[in-house]
């Protein structure tokens, strides 16, 4: 999966400089077409085109540690531990809390726990509740640091590690509400009229709640979604449970116009709801933590393929910001290996394998890496035997990004999973045994709709590519490799194996045209089966953002994508 090139300290030199000269939009992609949407201009710039309304691709650069192009720390050691024989649940918990007790250097950062080389058994997880803490092992493979997960929970939400603050959420700014003045804020910007900024300032936090009400509902559809097979009803969709809370930081205010750090995952429309912005605080929610350099095993009983007690989860992360899961291998896991929830920000995952799952082929089960929260960053990362090993769980507020990743022997696709997940970037991933989709999902699940919205799938190749649009947003397949196919549902042949037949009644066998299943809902496709440039988009907006030296930060390793590499080094 990953390049030979660079995988040593000694070479971080030439690779910086090979990263350097990645981050040009031009850099090794000159033989390939300029992607319509997004190319490099005469200045080296990046250029974008727009929908009718104003939409445009989003600036993903933004999701990662730091908000993007910031390199992750490199902690002191503070405590070690070794390994001793039976239950070290207490004893590394023990560590974690008594560091959390200590105060913070100038930084922030508390410093690293190490885990010596050797075999952990857990019998229980464990939490990082405080800022400024690591976990780290001595390496993930052979030999290496291992955390031997033998506890069976019985418990379907079980989590090995969980990072984050154990309470607490976002409160409002009492006197900065202000609703938004603007018609419509279009997808992919950055600055909108606000009807009153007095009471905001650039560097306040804020929240830009985007409304929506039932005629939202209605022009998606999603008001009459059919049942399924067997008897199973679908969820007609709650206008309610659409109300976006963007979590973003002012950078500027010109009179009542203001600007943020990044783009929304979805445009502000005041006719479906419009939207308001303010001010908010969280003091529980924990920053700078960090897992690393280590290996985990869940132990099962009873055949891989069937579900048992033991953990599902690794990692999950809520309640927290600038954190991070680096070098990280995990077997067995009946889930996966990192979850980031709603009230995570500026996670960088990066670097890790999730080998061998341990649960039933089936729902709720298999999906190696799972996005819910915003601004999240997925890298270099690794999955086989999942069934989705790269997704985003509903409603996920974006942008969040996996770029350079690998899964194979997939049980099932990519993409967003179900309820509209907004701005998702998939660049340069490879699934060569399944699919990349990005559709209406339907009836699946209990009333799945439209899984995705404002996504964007840049040079990836799979064995199958469903990228379709929803009436009242888009999405992009740009320089995708594969079978260009219709979502699943359109293709099947008969509308009734999957239609109530008071549906069939009322409606006949024909797609509604807010389903996206006609020839409008295929939009937008650019450069199939012919890769674009720039190479990586997320790159490529990072060194747009903050130069060539940000794409450098995020690590001294080439992407594997760059077959030109090993090419321009030799």
């Amino acid at each position: 999966m990953k390049s030979s090139l660079c995988s040593t300290r000694s070479a971080s030199h030439a690779c910086l400089t090979l990263l350097v000269a990645l981050a040009s939009p031009n850099a090794f992609g000159s033989d390939r077409p300029a992607s319509q949407w997004v190319w490099p201009g005469e200045n080296g710039t990046l250029e974008y085109r727009e929908t009718d309304r104003g939409d445009r691709i989003p600036d993903f650069s933004n999701a990662g540690y730091g908000g993007g192009g910031v390199a992750l720390p490199e902690m002191p050691v503070a405590l070690t531990l070794e390994p001793e024989p039976g239950d070290d649940t207490a004893r590394i918990q023990a560590a974690i809390d008594r560091l959390g007790r200590e105060e913070p250097g100038h930084d922030g950062f508390r410093g690293a726990i190490l885990l010596k080389a050797g075999d952990y058994e857990l019998s229980e997880g464990i939490a990082i509740r405080h800022s400024g803490i690591v976990l780290r092992g001595e390496g993930k493979e052979e030999g290496g640091t291992v955390l031997r997960a033998t506890g069976q929970p019985g418990d379907w939400n079980s989590r090995l590690i969980e990072i984050g603050a154990p309470d607490g959420d976002r409160r409002e700014v009492e006197g900065t509400r202000t609703e938004i003045a603007d018609a419509y804020v279009p997808v992919g910007a950055r600055s909108f009229r606000v009807e009153d900024a007095s009471g905001l300032s650039a560097g306040d936090p804020v929240i830009v709640h985007r409304r929506v009400n039932d005629r939202w509902v209605r022009d998606l559809g999603m008001d009459g979604i059919p049942d399924g097979t067997g008897g199973r009803t679908s969820n007609q969709w709650d206008a309610s449970q659409y109300n976006y809370d963007y979590d973003r930081v002012i950078v500027a205010i010109d009179g009542n116009v203001v600007t943020l750090d990044a783009p929304l995952g979805d445009a502000v429309d005041a006719t479906y709801g419009g939207g308001a912005l303010y001010a908010y605080t969280f003091p529980e929610r924990i920053t700078g933590v960090g897992i690393e350099n280590l290996k985990a095993v869940a132990v099962y009983s009873g055949d891989r393929d069937e579900d048992g007690d033991h953990f599902r989860t690794m990692i999950r992360i809520d309640r927290a910001k600038n954190a991070w899961v680096r070098d990280v291998r995990s077997y067995h896991f009946g889930f996966g290996q990192v979850r980031v929830r709603r009230r995570a920000k500026w996670v960088t995952i990066q670097d890790c394998d999730v080998l061998e799952p341990a649960a039933r082929i089936g729902g709720s089960r298999r999906y190696g890496f799972y996005l819910y929260g915003q601004l999240t960053l997925v890298q270099r990362c690794f999955a086989n035997e999942d069934r989705h090993a790269f997704a985003w769980n509903q409603r996920s507020a974006g942008p969040n990004v996996f770029l350079d990743c690998h899964a194979v022997d997939s049980n099932n696709d990519m993409g967003p999973h179900h309820r509209w997940s907004t701005a998702g970037l998939t660049d340069n991933v490879r699934i060569p045994d399944h699919a990349i989709r990005v559709q209406n999902r339907l009836h699946m699940g209990n009333g799945h709709g439209w899984a995705g919205a404002n996504f964007v799938v840049w040079n990836s190749s799979a064995n199958e590519i469903v990228v379709h649009s929803p009436p009242i947003a888009q999405n992009w397949a740009i320089g995708v490799t594969g079978e260009k196919r219709k979502p699943q549902l359109a293709r099947i042949a008969s509308f009734r194996n999957f239609t109530s037949p008071e549906y069939l009644d009322e409606h006949g066998t024909e797609f509604p045209p807010e389903w996206g299943f006609d020839e409008h809902g295929d939009r937008y496709w650019d450069s199939h089966n012919q890769p674009v440039r720039p190479v990586s988009l997320y790159l490529a907006q990072l060194a747009d953002r903050l130069g060539p030296g940000a794409v450098g930060n995020i690590n001294d390793r080439p992407y594997s994508f760059q077959d030109e590499l090993e090419t321009e080094i030799k």
